[in-house]
């Protein structure tokens, strides 16, 4: 009895020990030669690493969980080459260090390490196989729907001598509300073990890339698309200071797919698409890459009826945005148009569209976008949300219609003077407005349940945002086109499991002009070095430099006078200007004193140093086009 007892506590402090003998394996390792370490090179490697991995979990779990039954669990000698994989895995299964001891623990506790060591197990070697059979998608991870269930909602206060919850999960565990976060959890450990496994295969996979374009959707509207945010921000990257160089549909949209500003793309509104050079854009960066392309939705702005798809698109759903947006509308699809009757609604039509060309291509590394006009006037919601925001409160934060215009320009003391419409009609705009975004938020959960049924969720890389914002009200406009926050703030979510496995907020500033770069980065694609954006996934990295400043340049609409516009973390100058005149206005706004942008200070005392450093740097980027070149749209 005795010597049986003393058996097994020796298998279990083998096991407590194990994470140390990896560590010192990794030493071993960097003196072996290439073929052993790093990448397991061949195929048979990469097996005995994913089974040995799996046989490795496996033990651990009865280390932690049975105590003495562990000595009787012996795993195989795990390969060179997964050393370091082995340590990873292992801390983000059951936390850093040394193994816990869960004998204290209470039964759900106990049950939620049980299911996850059991499904990480499986899932990696589950998922080994699939590489080595060449396949982008794994049916592995939908075991991670019982760690859900079994790990979500456990109270992380200490008690039945639960005393160190956070080793439940390892890493990845996550909390809300002073519970467990089960499907954050569950995602972030699956999320993890696919980057594991990637880094460990013979050649890494490329990932998938969604990016949904939403329209005139402004930055804080996010909170009204519960689904988005579950899906996206909780398991991403949040952009909180996120920005539209140009806030009109056509010019911010050639951005997005470019990475270049207006002067270089040269869309400089809406309607001149045809001066954008279709040669240079993700699409072709991609496509020339084997990405499988598709588009679906609104292109720039104005659809062309063009015969075939522009350079790089393999499938082209272009939705027709000078017709009927919602019901009623038509698309070119693959150079023919068609018209669809009033009980089609655009926005689930497209997304029925994009899952489909998900589902065809699931076998190949795709580039999808979905571009609905949702959030774009008339702001028709499917009938399934009429009246889903008949509740909600007027909106009347302190820049909203204020009474003191005499810092602002002369379009915006035109519109205060000209008697603009009931406040009750703007509000119902506004609730409008956010119900034609609901198609949306289905989209995104339609979207997300076509890749985990497909196996693609944790490499997929799945982008939202706009092209720009939109006023309610605020300076007295109930359009875009200014360089004021509300029409220059666009929502960014980023999600890609395998690289970022836990939710995170990223503060710095970034523009519609880095996303182009970033896309193809991500991608492992080559983009042209002379972008006027630059890759995120530096400053992600904490490798980065963030920004400086946002330049923003804007045609103006009918009213809503051109501007230039600088924009710091704490400082924005706007140089607006009327079409008739040279003369220029100028503001400048303390945006950590006065957000709302109701107090213009320029030419004030105190403020001259800062006003010329900006107006400086705003005349070096973005010089004042005289008369002779500036585009007749912005006379």
């Amino acid at each position: 009895m005795g010597s049986s007892t003393g058996s097994a506590y020796a298998g279990k402090l083998a096991y407590m020990v194990r994470p140390l003998i990896a560590l010192v394996s990794l030493l071993a390792a960097s003196w072996a030669t290439p073929a052993e370490a790093g990448r397991c090179t061949t195929n048979a490697s990469l097996e005995r690493a994913g089974a040995t991995i799996a046989r490795e979990i496996h033990c651990a779990g009865q280390a932690v969980l049975k105590g003495e039954e562990a000595g009787a669990c012996q795993a195989a000698t795990v390969p060179a080459c997964a050393q370091e994989a082995l340590a990873q895995a292992l801390e983000i299964v059951f936390g850093p260090g040394a193994l816990p001891n869960g004998s204290g623990w209470p039964r759900a506790a106990r049950f939620c390490q049980h299911t996850l060591v059991r499904e990480s197990a499986r899932f990696f070697s589950g998922r080994t196989r699939d590489r080595l059979k060449g396949r982008r998608g794994t049916r592995s991870g939908r075991g991670f729907r019982r760690v859900v269930d079994a790990c979500d909602n456990l109270s992380i206060a200490a008690e039945n001598n639960f005393t160190t919850p956070t080793r439940l999960a390892g890493v990845c565990l996550q909390t809300q509300g002073g519970q467990t976060d089960g499907p954050a959890t569950a995602g972030c450990i699956r999320g993890s073990l696919e980057a594991i496994i990637d880094d460990l295969a013979p050649e890494p996979l490329a990932p998938n890339v969604i990016l949904i374009i939403t329209d005139d959707q402004r930055q804080d509207s996010l909170q009204f698309l519960p689904i988005t945010l579950q899906s996206i921000a909780a398991r991403g990257v949040s952009f909180s200071n996120a920005f539209s160089t140009h806030p009109i549909c056509g010019p911010a949209r050639a951005t997005l797919l470019s990475g270049l500003d207006t002067r270089r793309h040269r869309v400089f509104g809406n309607g001149n698409g045809a001066n954008f050079d279709e040669s240079e854009t993700l699409a072709t960066w991609l496509s020339a890459a084997g990405y499988r392309t598709g588009l679906f939705g609104k292109y720039l702005h104005a659809a062309s009826n063009r015969p075939e798809p522009p350079p790089g698109w393999d499938v082209w759903r272009e939705l027709n945005d000078l017709g009927a947006f919602y019901f009623g509308f038509s698309l070119n699809v693959d150079g023919e148009t068609y018209i669809y009757d009033d009980t089609a609604y655009s926005t689930d039509v497209l997304a029925a569209q994009l899952t489909r060309f998900v589902r065809r291509n699931r076998q190949a590394k795709f580039f999808a976008v979905y571009s609905p006009t949702a959030g774009h006037a008339p702001f028709t919601p499917a009938n399934r949300h009429i009246g889903a925001f008949a509740g909600l409160a007027p909106w009347r934060p302190t820049n909203f219609r204020e009474t003191d215009t005499s810092g602002k320009p002369g379009w915006v003391r035109l519109l205060q003077a000209d008697g603009p419409e009931s406040t009750d009609h703007l509000d119902q705009r506004r609730r409008d407005q956010l119900g034609s975004l609901l198609p949306v938020d289905d989209a995104v959960r339609r979207i997300d349940r076509t890749l985990e049924r497909l196996g693609l969720f944790d490499n997929t890389v799945v982008i939202f945002t706009s092209d720009q914002g939109y006023h309610w009200g605020e300076h007295w406009s109930n359009t875009k086109f200014s360089a004021y926050e509300e029409s220059i703030r666009i929502p960014l979510l980023m999600r890609y499991p395998r690289r970022w496995a836990k939710a995170r907020e990223e503060e710095s500033l970034v523009a519609n002009t880095d996303l182009a770069p970033t896309i193809a980065a991500l991608a492992g694609v080559p983009y042209p070095a002379d972008l006027d954006g630059s890759s995120l996934l530096g400053l992600l990295a904490g490798t980065g430099v963030p920004r400086s400043e946002v330049f923003i340049e804007s045609s103006g609409g009918w009213i809503t006078a051109p501007s230039r516009s600088i924009r710091t973390p704490r400082w924005k100058l706007i140089r607006s200007w009327r079409r008739i005149s040279a003369l220029e206005f100028t503001e400048l706004y303390d945006l950590e004193n006065d957000p709302g942008e109701l107090l213009n200070l320029s030419g004030l005392p105190g403020y001259e140093t800062i006003e010329l450093e900006l107006e400086n740097a705003l005349n070096e980027t973005l010089p004042r086009l005289s008369r002779n070149t500036t585009p007749r749209d912005w006379r």
